[in-house]
């Protein structure tokens, strides 16, 4: 609470002051604005006097009683840094009040807001009602709270969820079985279909699976015809179900709290509370909690089997889900949880409509083996199939939620391995969806390089890990001070060795173009084929190598050509993006900086800018800290416009990047892809294009001595760099 009195010099009563609580659980006056230098015992005594008229004015609402007394402040026109000392002396009547004012708040927020209502069956079986007044449902009359909004979660006749909002001409009173009648009225032509009931000679799978995914085709035309029916404004709402989702009413309840606080204080003729914030949260925790009671009542009077089947298969349980098993006739519904059960993965895939699994439903419903239809459109062995059945994605055979909506990609990877080296524990399963995510990384993130796209070699890196064991191995490395995303930094030493081997035997001109394809998978190949130890070693070590100064050589000391000293970007100077600095680098010495502020190997990226279509971006804060660094490349040819893709954004020691530079890299990408600088991407397509043929027609007598020594000492705890050397000779046929 703050108030503000006339100006007057050195008397507490004529400024500004607030009440505050104390993370202690004290409560605190503070004077706002006064003189600097007030140190007169008079002013003291003047403030203490104050003080606790204040206290005594706002009784109502304390626990615990302290004075702020006030002490000189540095700047004039600041707050004072003040000290509370224990008010002694308070009458007995002020603590008899304060007892009064808890026990009436306790009474108020206690009177329920939101109610279950169990049906009478022929018009609805069950509903959650919020905010209502009073829990006295004779005949399922319900009275909503004036001034808010209406909603209603039901349980319909036929099994299906349907939630409402009541927007206008809210009826003093609501009967909530003459209600969903009406609704009935209206509803049954959009919302669930009784397949079993349907007297057609086309099969159930072709009638079932033709409906599309939403149970609500056209959900405003739906709406205007319930409004109509039940006489009253409505709207449609897809709440979740689960406790950590948005539910039901969740969102309307800081607003109810507010105004039950509001009405409280005009009720008891209050006119300030002691610490509104804490009292809000007090009652926002009431209603919550009554909310929670409700919707447990409503969750325990569904169909348990459906709930289950959903919350097995890792699946966010929402009234569409469930409404998509309710739409099913009985015999259907039966079967799809019968699968559900067997192999509880796919409890959410056996009625979400989609074609890539139309095979696993056809089954299904035609009673055929589970097994062979979902081995054939995982494509995966039997085997798998039989090792997965049972396990889901929570309970006892944890898979995890990371793998919701991944299914095919869990079982290519499980069938890479041998059953003794799969996941067993819920320990293991964490460590085995990390490795895959990062393993994956490897497969996908090309360094800087487009070919190293085009092949994988890491399936021999999981069995290496399952070998050893998931857990153990995340342990290992937790041992060695190494993360489980640091694997993912090995496929920037896998494109150093190709590009730098790609030079050197190709001496910079076109062979080298050619060898830089070529020997993506033999160089792979042969990182991957020693044990995990010594690559992780390897990589670390290069890393650690990067961000050393290089020394002086009398070659750097002559001057490049001067279309190699920089390259053009796509805009010039900076651009702010939601309160981020956006920088391209366009020169060596800029990388050079980047990398060792960032902790990480762009300094090595010159050649990818150069030759290789990247630009690289740097994302700071207004104060020159820098917080990430993407790498983008040029895609397209003409006639088509050239454009703009992310390869990669990483953080500082190539960490994640933060949310806001994640943020502001997307709404770069349209800036920089638009219309306006086409022209600016044309050309520099086209100076890639010269620099291309300039290095072509005058290659280069050696690679960067400097270069090659990193990655030999690097190399040595692997396989040593003549052996990469050797290798690529082979590829290149002059072995």
């Amino acid at each position: 609470m703050t108030h503000k009195a006339a100006s007057a010099p050195a008397n507490p009563r004529n400024y500004p002051y607030t009440v505050t609580v104390q993370p202690e659980g004290t409560y605190l006056v503070q004077f706002l604005d006064f003189p600097t230098g007030v140190t007169e015992a008079s002013s003291v005594a003047e403030s203490e006097v104050f003080a606790r008229e204040v206290l005594e004015g706002l009784v109502e609402t304390y626990l615990e009683y302290h004075i702020a007394l006030p002490e000189p402040s540095p700047v004039n026109n600041l707050p004072f840094v003040v000290s509370a000392v224990t008010g002694v002396g308070l009458p007995a009547q002020i603590k008899k009040r304060a007892r009064h004012f808890e026990a009436l708040l306790k009474a108020d927020i206690q009177k329920p807001c939101i109610a279950h209502v169990v049906g009478d069956g022929a018009s609805f079986r069950q509903a959650v009602v919020a905010p209502v007044v009073g829990t006295n449902f004779a005949n399922w009359v319900i009275t909503p709270r004036k001034g808010h909004l209406l909603n209603l979660l039901v349980e319909r006749t036929n099994g299906q969820i349907i939630a409402l909002c009541l927007i206008d001409d809210m009826p003093e009173q609501l009967h909530l079985n003459r209600f969903m009648r009406q609704l009935e009225t209206a509803s049954p032509h959009y919302i669930g279909v009784d397949l079993d009931a349907l007297k057609l000679k086309a099969t159930i799978s072709e009638l079932m699976w033709s409906i599309p995914p939403c149970l609500y085709p056209d959900p405003h035309k739906l709406e205007a015809t319930i409004s109509k029916a039940v006489g009253c404004t409505v709207t449609l709402e897809e709440p979740s179900l689960d406790a950590n989702g948005l539910r039901f009413y969740s969102n309307a309840i800081p607003e109810l709290a507010a105004a039950m606080l509001a009405g409280f204080m005009k009720k008891n003729k209050l006119d300030a509370l002691w610490d509104i914030e804490e009292a809000k949260a007090c009652v926002t925790r009431n209603l919550s909690n009554q909310l929670d009671t409700a919707l447990k009542q409503f969750l325990r009077g569904l169909d348990a089997r459906i709930i289950s089947a959903i919350t097995r298969s890792g699946s966010t349980r929402t009234i569409l889900r469930y409404n998509q098993y309710r739409c099913l006739g009985n015999a259907m519904r039966h079967r799809c949880l019968q699968a559900a059960e067997a192999f509880p993965l796919i409890g959410t895939i056996l009625v979400d409509g989609s074609e890539q699994y139309s095979s696993i439903r056809c089954a299904v419903e035609l009673k055929l083996p589970l097994i062979p239809a979902l081995s054939k459109a995982l494509k995966v062995p039997q085997e798998v199939i039989r090792w997965l059945m049972g396990n889901d994605m929570v309970g006892d055979g944890l898979v995890g939620f990371r793998w919701v909506g991944r299914l095919e990609e869990l079982a290519r990877r499980l069938s890479q391995l041998c059953p003794e080296h799969r996941p067993d524990t819920s320990d293991d399963w964490i460590a085995f969806g990390e490795f895959v995510d990062v393993t994956g990384q490897l497969e996908t993130r090309s360094g800087g390089s487009v070919f190293l796209k085009k092949e994988t070699a890491t399936a021999g890196l999981a069995r290496q890990i399952g070998k050893i064991g998931w857990s153990l191995t995340k342990t290992r490395l937790e041992a060695m001070e190494v993360q489980v995303s640091d694997l993912a930094d090995m496929s920037d030493l896998i494109n150093e060795i190709v590009q730098v081997l790609a030079e050197h035997i190709g001496e910079g001109g076109t062979l080298s173009e050619v060898l830089h394809d070529n020997l993506v998978l033999a160089i792979k190949k042969l990182y991957f084929s020693v044990g995990i130890n010594r690559q992780l070693k390897a990589s670390l070590r290069w890393h650690q190598l990067m961000l050393e100064p290089d020394e002086v050589t009398n070659e750097q000391t002559n001057a490049a050509p001067i279309s190699l000293h920089s390259w053009p970007a796509p805009f010039d100077g900076v651009l702010e993006i939601d309160g981020l600095v956006t920088v391209c680098l366009t020169n060596p010495q800029q990388l050079k900086d980047e990398g060792v502020q960032m902790q990480h190997c762009v300094r090595n990226y010159t050649d990818h800018c150069l030759y290789y279509g990247s630009t690289i971006v740097s994302f700071r804060r207004h104060d020159g800290g820098r917080i990430s660094t993407a790498e983008l490349y040029i895609v397209g040819n003409p006639p088509d416009s050239p454009r703009f893709e992310v390869r990669q954004h990483r953080g500082y020691k190539n960490a994640e990047p933060p949310l806001d530079a994640v943020t502001a890299l997307e709404k770069l990408l349209p800036l920089i892809n638009g219309r306006e600088i086409a022209l600016r991407r044309q050309f520099m397509h086209r100076a890639l294009k010269e620099r291309k043929a300039f290095r072509r027609d005058r290659p280069s007598v050696a690679t960067d001595p400097q270069r090659i020594e990193k990655l030999k000492k690097a190399l040595k705890v692997h396989v040593g760099y003549e052996r990469f050397y050797e290798e690529a000779l082979r590829v290149a046929g002059m072995s």
